[in-house]
Parts: C-alpha cells; structure tokens; sequence
C-alpha cells in the first residue's frame, strides 16, 4: 500500500477501516434494508458483521446483546418474526449501525516526546443487564503533560438467573482484572503499577477482607482478586465519573463520538497520580453483604475456653501463653489429637451461644469452620509458648531475633495469628496454600506429639518416616522434624 497516495488512505482489514493519513481506525457496518425480517437468526448475524476486537464501541454493541437475551428470555425460536416492542428498538439499532463509521479511533496512544511513566489504569461497573470494564494508557510526559485513551474494554450481559448488584460489581472486577493482566503484559508495565476503579464500595471493602469470611461466590472472586493485586490498587470513583457505566447501560455512536469520558477517562485522569481520588478508609463494617452466617454472629473474635480445675468454682478464661497442665484443656490431657480438638470446638460452640447474639446454631456436628478454627487456637497457643520471642516480634512488625531457630524460614504470621514458613515454596502457586506456607511447630511439644501421633495412627501404624513426614508436610513444619517422628 502506498500511503501517500490518496486513493489508498482508506485501507479495510478484517473488517475494520484504517485512514493511513490521518491514522484512524473506524468500524464501518452496513444497516439491513427496511423489510429486513427480525428475528433471533438475524439479530445474531447482524451483531457478529461487527467486528471490534479491542472493545471500543462496546458501548453500542452492548445494546444489542442484551436485546439478544432479551429474545432468548422471551422464548423465541430462531427463525421466529419479533412482533412485541423488542423489535422497534432492534429496529432502532438497525439504523444507528451507519452512523458507526463516523466514530474515529485514534491509533497512536503516546505523543512524540520523552515519557516519564505509563500506567495502566481500568474502570469497572455493572448494572442488572450488564457488566463490564474499561482500561486507558496514562502517560506522563518529562515536561509535564499528561495523555490518557482508551487501550481495550469488554462487556457482557447479566446472567439470566437473578443476581444481586453487588455480585454483579464483583463479577465486573474480575472481567477488569483479567483485562487488566492482558493488557499489561501486552505493553510490558507490571500489573502490581495498575490502579482499578470501582464504584460498588460492597467490592471494595470485600476486597480488603478475607476470603474465608464469605460465601463461596464472593471467596473464589475476591481470592482472584487478592493473588494478582492489591488491596490498595482498588479505589473508589463516583459513577458519573465511571466510563465502565457506559458499557453496563450503552450508548448510540453518535453520543460515543461526543463522549471524552469514553475515549479518555474522567478528567482527572490527566492530572498528576498523586492528584487521583483515593478511597476514604474508614472502619471496616462488622457485617457485610455475603458474609457467613457464622461470621455474621460474632462481633468479635471468639476466644477458647479453659476451666481451671483448682478453684472451687467453674471459671471460664481465655487460653494464656502458657499453658497449665491444670487446666482442663490443656493438651497435655489429651492423647488424642482429634479429641483435644473436638473439645476445644465444643467449647467454642458453647461460648458462641452464651454470646446471644444472632440466630443460634442447631446443628450437632461440627463444621468444617468450627474444627478449623479450634485447631488455630490450640496451635497459636503452642507457638505462643514455644517461640515467645519470634511472636512478639512478628505481631508488632519487627525482624525476629538473628539467633532465632526460624530464621532460615522466613516466618510471617497469618491472618489468624499463626506462625507460618514462608520458604521457596510460596512462588508454588499450583500448590495448596497450607503446602506453601506450613504452621511451624517446636519439636518436643505436646501439641506437636500429638500431631505426630495421629498421621502415624492414620497410616495403620505401617507407614515408615518418610511416609508420615510427607503427610505432616501436607500442613506443618516440625523443627527437626525426622527426629521428633
């Protein structure tokens, strides 16, 4: 092609037009005839002859998915005419689709002039129809401008099975996430220098908590979520200055040519960063949308119970550094390992409904919840005891002593107070997270005894010691662990 002649300025590839003087890009379509039949076929053809692979009308084009749904819910069959008031608006989109071509995409995203930093920086919303996201190039110059335009955006409709707003708010963080991730790695810009705007504060107080706390939905998102960025990367932006609302609720071509907060952003997206908005943190809320039921009833954090067997009187107390052989769940009363936990989780339970608090719980098994969180207190008990020094140091963010016997594994506390490696494993991301980062456990303790015994009891008494280390692995780390099997 010879750009400098005239006659070749307009070139069409794959169904997309590039002006090579003006260096444009445009989606030209072609609207039916008038007597053009309306039907699910049809809509479906017409939506696919408009081919924008990066996103960039999608607000129009989003308008004619959920209309396709809309079909789909109504029960039409394929080749069935449209005669309800769903075909005048499919009719009406018919007709906007020749003013698409006058909707002129620039090409270039950086001027010609030494850059300073690039950021990627995405926009994510969503609505009962639809959901979706938006990512723009933020470039700040060296001598002090600013530039920002649209790189991608994607948008889909709403399940038709009812959801809540706030799920479908996280639904669109995770679409924004992933388009974050490619076009991130396509520019080559760390994902971890990405800021992503939500205006669903729902999202983003469940994207500064934890995973466990919430219904499977919410868990498996904001885990996601958690793993490729930061909780601090996510802030909030009002939504009349959210170009991701535009691909949620749609916009005719003549309104996308208009619209600077589509193709460039908010208008302080051409400030300086430390210009942006940033989300007020206030005081986490107690209860949150989707939260466990469990966690719904407890206000605070529900401490064991111990009895102390020397005092004429029944005393309930929380479980100390140290642990008495006197009191009556110490473990050293136990030669179970099963048993001292089901005690301890009964216990639990019963100052849970002393607590009067929320709906009582009915059932008398035990939960999964309710055994694992009793098997945190009685390990936090047991590092508390054993390793007195390097737990100070870690709840109050200093380095553990340098003659610590936990120096070499880099030990970090987890969100329930526990002790855990943080060894080579934690780049690992195909393994469990209990495998990457194991609870460390003092070899000599009774707690750790116990531990031993009931892997070994597992195996029928047979197993030999690689065996039970390899099970013992699976979820602790045991100081000089082949001498205390």
């Amino acid at each position: 092609m010879n750009i400098r002649d005239s006659k070749d300025a307009v070139t069409t590839t794959l169904g997309l037009q590039w002006n090579s003087t003006k260096d444009v890009m445009a989606v030209p379509a072609t609207p039916p005839p008038l007597d053009y039949p309306i039907t699910k076929r049809n809509v479906l053809k017409k939506i696919a002859t408009v081919f924008d692979p990066l996103g960039l009308v999608s607000p129009f084009i989003v308008q004619a998915k959920i209309m396709l749904q809309e079909l789909w819910n109504r029960g039409y069959d394929w080749d069935e005419e449209v005669q309800d008031e769903v075909a005048n608006l499919i009719q009406l989109w018919f007709l906007q689709l020749s003013s698409l071509a006058n909707v002129k995409i620039p090409c270039c995203l950086q001027n010609q002039q030494p850059v300073k930093l690039k950021e990627v920086v995405t926009f994510v919303d969503a609505s009962q129809q639809a959901y979706g996201a938006s990512s723009y190039l933020q470039i700040e110059y060296e001598h002090g401008t600013v530039t920002s335009r649209l790189i991608d955006s994607k948008s889909k409709v709403a399940p038709l099975t009812p959801m809540t707003i706030p799920r479908l708010e996280l639904m669109g963080a995770i679409v924004g996430l992933r388009l974050t991730q490619s076009v991130s790695r396509t520019l080559r810009l760390p994902i971890t220098a990405a800021t992503l705007y939500s205006d669903s504060t729902d999202v983003l107080w469940w994207i500064r908590g934890r995973g466990r706390d919430f219904r499977a939905f919410v868990a498996n998102r904001i885990g996601e979520i958690q793993i490729s960025t930061e909780p601090a990367q996510w802030q909030h932006v009002s939504t009349n200055e959210n170009p991701a609302d535009l691909c949620s609720r749609g916009m005719s071509p003549i309104e996308l040519v208009e619209s600077r907060l589509w193709w460039n952003g908010p208008e302080w997206l051409l400030n300086a960063k430390n210009e942006w908005p940033k989300m007020q943190l206030a005081e986490s809320p107690k209860v949150m949308p989707e939260m466990k039921k469990v966690k719904q009833q407890e206000a605070e954090i529900i401490t064991c119970v111990t009895v102390q067997a020397s005092q004429p009187q029944t005393v309930a107390r929380p479980c100390q550094a140290v642990i008495s052989t006197g009191w009556r769940l110490s473990p050293t009363r136990f030669s179970s390992w099963s048993r001292l936990i089901h005690v301890h989780a009964r216990a639990r339970r019963v100052l849970h409904k002393m607590s009067k608090r929320g709906e009582k719980l009915t059932s008398k098994a035990l939960s999964p919840q309710e055994i694992r969180e009793a098997e945190d207190e009685v390990v936090r008990s047991c590092q508390r005891e054993a390793f007195s020094n390097e737990y100070k140091a870690l709840k109050s963010g200093k380095p553990i002593p340098p003659n610590s016997q936990l120096i070499q594994l880099s030990p970090v506390l987890d969100e329930e107070g526990c002790i855990r490696s943080n060894g080579r494993l934690h780049v690992a991301e195909y393994l469990p997270y209990d495998v990457r980062f194991p609870k460390v456990l003092p070899r000599g303790h009774w707690v750790t005894k116990l531990i031993v015994k009931h892997y070994h009891e597992q195996a029928n008494h047979t197993a030999g010691t690689n065996f039970v280390l390899s099970q013992v692995s699976e979820k602790y780390w045991i100081v000089a662990a082949r001498e205390e099997i």
